[in-house]
């Protein structure tokens, strides 16, 4: 105890009916998601974040990597070869994303950058 926070999460329950379908599933009407905030305040960063999301879905939780889809911010160059050079996701299921939707800001001057996500595409047989 004691000494300034290094690690934070902040799981949230999240219904959408447009950021996902508009980006990921065109063809899907509305979707209820968990979103797992990952927060490390100079403990910690991208080299090592990705890699243990990827752990965290396929081996803790086991996902099937076949079925996982990121997304980065447009801009960043180092999330994309982090899940492809280190993680192994191929080129085709990484997307590049704006800022409406890769750009994560806690109010007008609170902390802001870009993120990166998974999805999980279960396939054309799946209806909502």
């Amino acid at each position: 105890m004691g000494g300034p926070l290094r690690r934070k999460n902040a799981p949230e329950r999240a219904a959408s009916t447009t950021t996902l379908t508009m980006s990921v599933a065109p063809s899907a009407i509305s979707c209820f998601f968990e979103m797992l905030g990952n927060f490390s305040f100079g403990d910690y960063f991208k080299s090592d974040a990705i890699p243990w999301a990827w752990e965290l879905m396929t081996e803790s939780w086991g996902f099937d990597g076949d079925q996982l889809w990121v997304t980065v911010h447009k801009t960043d160059d180092e999330a994309e070869a982090i899940w492809h050079e280190q993680v192994g996701v191929p080129m085709e299921r990484i997307q590049r994303l704006g800022d409406k939707d890769n750009y994560w800001q806690m109010g007008e001057t609170g902390p802001c950058g870009p993120c990166s996500e998974i999805h999980i595409d279960r396939g054309r047989g799946i209806r909502a």
